[in-house]
């Protein structure tokens, strides 16, 4: 409560100090923003929540992938192991880390087309532009899984004079990463492109303990291609390779596994088109491929086999046109095609978790914006028309079936500029998860279970109601908002049924979801303006307070012990503080705070096995200064956890205790 007290009051003083400015000096934001609304808005006049993590954000931190990111900036549970598995939560609702991503019920992005993966540890930072992370349901464009919200990557596009830049970084663990790049113009050709390889050995925990079989490997590269044929029009291709090798998977502190790793590599690529086709009409075409691949090794074939793969394929279209009439109304309509195809094995021999399935998902939308004066408003409504099928599968028995079903999602909402500075903001919008190919049409048969699919399965759905309050004066940024989403039909499996007289079936069956309700707030502002410093002093925080996360499912509440949503904190924090002198000099120092929460106990010793949990809160500081000693070099010293603190995102996997990095990087 203490905590809440002192972050009410620092909007509250932030807040007071706007009013007591000269009006005429109103900020000039730069932020536009594409994700919210599939068009360019300026952040001052969406009524749902955005916060944009920039490239400055992202070179001032320690982060090299985006999970490492977002715990420092994103205030909601992180779902994190060693071996690079990470799931990533937005207002109650997480990523899915394993199979497709339209699995998870928040959709993670690369330039507007799905990511292909809900594993956050899996995508690199070198070639990033900016992070837009849009809280609340999102369905209306982006389809299933949009429910917390999205995570969009957006990739860098070149600018300005031809720039390359290489470095090289070491630091505790024998960690090492080597890394280069370049982004510019040349006439109508633009690019950017970065390439990277590190690695890292087994770490120590913050009480001194090694944690064996966490060492690991990787490189990534990515590009963006762009041309400008004639003025308003541009044709891109981006790509993207990671491949991590093995990258030991140590198991929980209760069952260590010492031999146990993993190979992971994503690859994607996309065609786009951008461009003016009139005065006020204008047009998005886009095609993506990605493919995801995980392969769990266990070479002491513990569990009878050496090898499980998943293979993940997905593609898909995106195009849309959008009318600007008369500069106060703007239309958009936009057609969507997304296939994934989700392949599973075991080797030499055995029959995997999941069976082989596929989806094709055929989507059309429309979107009005009005700008009226001091008024916003925006209303949206998006048609989904899915068809699922189980495959043949190497190792199962089953029977392959396809059901096909439809879902509408609509979305609205308004602000307005109360006064130049200040914004008042409401939305309300549904969302869904689509059922799987194997919740929906599943017949197969796997060790010591049998499942057959709910045809009758409605989608998992959401509605939230939204307000908020945001200022914007000179460099103070500051809001405050409220949420209430109401989760229903959640898919929940272990349902025993009967198939052709045979009992010892298990089904899925939709359930009552859950309530979350919750204050979110966040501020910032440049010191050195204030006091007429000639450099950048800027405090920032940004949280969440959960009021509500209660279970409605009586059932799965009393397996559990508790009607609390496991893995949700009452209060989730993030902030710090950032140093610059203009090019000379550069320092963040960061902080994220998880606090208590109920997880459910997977220990298989203990006696409350399966049941909910205490589970104690933890405060983790990192620190990033760069000195720049002239403009075509960089030298720079980081270190994560600077407390030694001995913590864990889940239970029973610790994360590291303090590590330090230090790098140069040279730039011409």
């Amino acid at each position: 409560m203490k905590r809440f007290a002192v972050a009410v009051l620092l909007v509250f003083f932030l807040f007071s100090y706007a009013m007591c400015q000269d009006e005429g000096k109103v900020a000039k934001l730069k932020e536009v923003v594409v994700t919210a609304t599939a068009t360019e808005v300026s952040v001052k006049k969406l009524p749902v929540s955005v916060e944009v993590i920039t490239r400055e954000d992202i070179e001032s931190s320690t982060a090299t992938n985006l999970a490492d990111l977002l715990a420092e900036y994103n205030p909601g549970h992180l779902h994190k192991y060693p071996g690079l598995l990470s799931s990533v939560g937005i207002r109650g609702f997480r990523t899915d880390t394993h199979g497709a991503d339209i699995k998870g019920r928040v959709l993670v992005l690369v330039d507007g087309h799905r990511a292909g993966t809900g594993n956050v540890a899996e995508i690199p930072l070198d070639n990033v532009e900016r992070i837009e992370i849009v809280r609340g349901p999102a369905s209306v464009i982006y389809g299933s899984a949009a429910m917390g919200g999205v995570i969009n990557i957006i990739t860098r596009k070149g600018k300005g004079k031809p720039t390359t830049f290489a470095g090289l970084e070491y630091g505790s663990w024998d960690y090492n990463r080597q890394y280069a790049g370049g982004y510019g113009e040349v006439g109508r050709f633009n690019y950017s492109f970065a390439v990277s390889r590190q690695q890292k050995n087994d770490y120590e925990t913050g009480d001194g303990n090694e944690v064996d079989n966490t060492d690991f490997h990787a490189h990534a590269g990515s590009f963006r291609l762009g041309l400008v044929p004639s003025e308003g029009h541009e044709l891109s291709v981006v790509g993207q390779f990671t491949e991590f090798w093995r990258v030991g998977s140590p198991g929980p502190s209760y069952s260590p596994d010492k031999d146990n790793y993993k190979d992971v590599r994503r690859k994607y690529i996309s065609f786009a088109y951008d461009g003016s086709l009139s005065r006020s009409l204008s047009a998005h075409l886009s095609y993506y491929y990605v493919q995801d691949s995980s392969e769990w090794h266990d070479p002491a074939r513990a569990w009878g086999y050496f090898q499980t793969k998943t293979l993940t394929d997905t593609q898909g279209i995106r195009s849309r046109l959008v009318y600007d009439c008369k500069s106060f109304l703007r239309l958009t309509a936009g057609v969507d095609w997304d296939a994934i195809r989700v392949k599973s094995a075991k080797y030499p021999s055995g029959t995997p978790w999941t069976p082989n399935s596929a989806y094709d998902n055929y989507a059309g939308y429309v979107q009005a914006e009005l700008f009226w004066n001091r008024l916003y408003a925006i209303a949206g409504v998006r048609y989904d028309y899915f068809s699922e099928e189980l495959r043949p599968t190497q190792g199962m028995t089953l029977k392959t079936k396809d059901e096909d079903y439809d879902h509408i999602t609509w979305r609205v909402g308004a602000s307005y500029q109360l006064l130049p500075w200040l914004k008042a903001r409401a939305a309300v919008g549904t969302a869904f998860r689509t059922p799987t190919a194997d919740e929906l049409s599943g017949y197969f048969e796997r060790p010591y279970s049998k499942i057959v699919g709910n045809p009758d399965l409605d989608p998992e759905t959401s509605i939230t109601y939204e307000v908020g309050l945001d200022v914007l004066k000179n460099s103070l940024k500051a809001g405050l908002g409220y949420f209430y989403t109401y989760y229903d039909d959640r898919i929940a499996g272990g349902y025993p049924t009967c198939v052709d007289g045979d009992c010892s079936w298990e089904t899925f069956k939709n359930v009552d979801g859950a309530v979350i309700e919750g204050l979110e707030f966040y501020a910032s502002y440049d010191l050195g303006e204030l006091l007429n410093l000639p450099f950048e002093l800027s405090p920032y925080i940004n949280g969440v307070k959960y009021i509500e996360y209660e279970i409605k499912d009586s059932s799965y509440a009393k397996s559990l012990g508790t009607d609390d949503m496991p893995y949700i904190s009452r209060w989730n924090i993030t902030g710090g503080f950032r140093v610059g002198l203009p090019e000379k000099l550069t320092g963040n120092i960061s902080f994220f705070y998880v606090g208590r929460q109920k997880v459910q106990e997977w220990n298989w010793t203990k006696p409350d096995y399966k049941k909910a949990k205490d589970k104690g809160g933890f405060t983790v500081f990192n620190a990033k200064l760069s000195w720049h000693p002239c403009k075509y070099a960089k030298l720079f010293v980081g270190v994560e956890n600077i407390f030694d603190k001995n913590y864990s995102f889940v239970d029973y996997y610790p994360m590291p205790g303090r590590t330090w990095k230090v790098g140069v990087e040279v730039r011409f």
